[in-house]
């Protein structure tokens, strides 16, 4: 057996002594000068080295420690910079550069290591990183990784990126990157990469979308489902629950809350993704999901197309446990109804029926502040209506907040105290001292302002 593997024998079985006396009889008879410079002598001169080292600090040997370290920093030992790179990753690859290629970036998966030990070792061995390194890169998810280094290398060595690349790094941008944060920038690196002609696919536009939604950019999220349409790429029905969100939280139908046109503003995009709904083929939990976006959009936009309505009352009659009471749709869709006058009616009409005995559901805050605004904007109904309501959302604890007070006030001021007679302002006392009752201790604020209110009605 070769000296190493004598010597490592003789560690393994604890035998230090035997290991020690093997490698001095090599050293007495080997001159430093007699070295070879080839890599594999300076690797095996190296190994030797290292053990006789530990030997000599496990027995507490100082001269054959002493004299390991000079044969280390003898001339002859000294390596130039190529040869110790090619020593730190091994001999040179026994590999094709194509099989190399692949075992790195399957090391790059699985190791822990930052991207430039991994793109270092591909220099040494005269390796150009191709798109599926990058996308090995990119999966490690490293919040310090930067995506410009990587396509520079693929641009340096005429490598294209591929469509999963680009998927990829959108959503590493999406993720770590807090400098995009407009959705239309990450939407033009997309289109850089459709001119150069690299293939794109839908994730790469989700991220885009799920930007519009956070942000509400409703138009730009329409523009951005037509590409896709345009480019073959499906339009799935979580990107239809993505454009919703965007119309529902859109900033532009701000401007003029009093009037329907800035809703209409929104038809257009409202149009669009209805035309790419289809959820009857989605599982219950996204169909609550689409439905309650569905109609928090057709809120912003000031729609009630009858189809919807119809569709509505159609689940409500069939008992669906989509639109039980209390549930985000159910709650969305008496909101839309109760903020236009002739709709008023229909939306306390399919409360009563949410709330008949035997269906499932708990009315909530939102569910009350929708009827009570139902009952508000109802030219035919009677004040007493709302403290009906009132006393119903007191039964059910559930509590009050500021929305609650705005619609009372709006309601206590259109149809109690409106013109000279004011035949019901006692019901309008009534209805804010039952509100002022029902709020909590903690509420300070809110009790002041319902007191002062209170304070201005009975004094005039």
């Amino acid at each position: 057996p070769s000296l190493v593997s004598f010597m490592r024998s003789a560690l393994i079985r604890g035998d230090v002594r035997a290991a020690q006396d093997a490698f001095s009889r090599s050293l007495l008879n080997t001159k430093a000068e007699e070295a070879s410079s080839s890599s594999s002598a300076l690797y095996h001169r190296e190994e030797l080295i290292r053990l006789v080292r530990r030997t000599a600090r496990m027995t507490g040997d100082r001269e054959l420690s002493a004299r390991a370290t000079e044969l280390l920093l003898s001339p002859s030992s000294k390596e130039d910079e190529g040869e110790k790179k090619k020593k730190q990753i091994g001999s040179s690859p026994k590999h094709p550069p194509r099989i190399m290629m692949h075992m790195l970036n399957s090391q790059i998966l699985r190791s822990p290591k930052p991207p430039r030990s991994f793109l270092k070792k591909m220099r040494i061995l005269g390796l150009s990183p191709d798109a599926y390194t990058v996308n090995a890169l990119l999966q490690q998810k490293n919040p310090h990784l930067e995506p410009a280094v990587l396509l520079k290398q693929l641009e340096i060595n005429s490598n294209p990126p591929d469509a999963y690349t680009v998927s990829l790094l959108t959503s590493h941008l999406y993720h770590h990157q807090e400098e995009v944060k407009n959705p239309f920038d990450l939407l033009k690196l997309i289109r850089s990469f459709v001119h150069l002609g690299v293939p794109v696919q839908s994730q790469a536009y989700e991220k885009v979308l799920r930007l519009c939604a956070r942000q509400g950019e409703a138009s730009l999220s329409r523009r951005v489902g037509e590409e896709m349409v345009l480019l073959g790429l499906p339009v799935t029905q979580e990107h239809v629950f993505l454009g919703f969100c965007s119309i529902a939280r859109d900033k532009t139908r701000r401007h003029d809350s009093k009037s329907q046109s800035s809703g209409s503003m929104l038809a257009r995009e409202v149009a669009f993704w209805e035309g790419r709904l289809t959820i009857s083929e989605q599982p219950p939990p996204k169909k609550k999901e689409l439905l309650s976006a569905r109609y928090a959009a057709l809120s912003a936009a000031n729609l009630i197309p009858e189809r919807v309505l119809v569709e509505f009352e159609q689940l409500v009659e069939e008992k669906s446990p989509l639109v039980q009471l209390g549930g985000s749709p159910s709650n969305a869709m008496l909101a839309l109804l109760a903020k236009r006058p002739e709709f008023a009616e229909r939306a306390l009409s399919l409360y009563r029926k949410l709330a008949e005995e035997g269906r499932e559901g708990r009315p909530d805050t939102y569910t009350y502040n929708a009827v009570l605004n139902a009952a508000a904007t109802g030219a035919s109904f009677h004040p007493t209506l709302a403290l009906e309501l009132l006393e119903d959302m007191r039964d059910a604890k559930a509590a009050p907040d500021a929305s609650t007070l705005s619609i009372l006030t709006k309601m206590v001021k259109k149809k109690c105290f409106s013109g000279s007679t004011r035949e019901h302002a006692g019901v309008g006392i009534a209805l804010l001292e039952l509100l002022q009752d029902m709020v909590e201790e903690e509420e300070e604020q809110m009790k002041e302002e319902i007191e002062n209110r209170l304070t201005f009605l009975r004094g005039g």
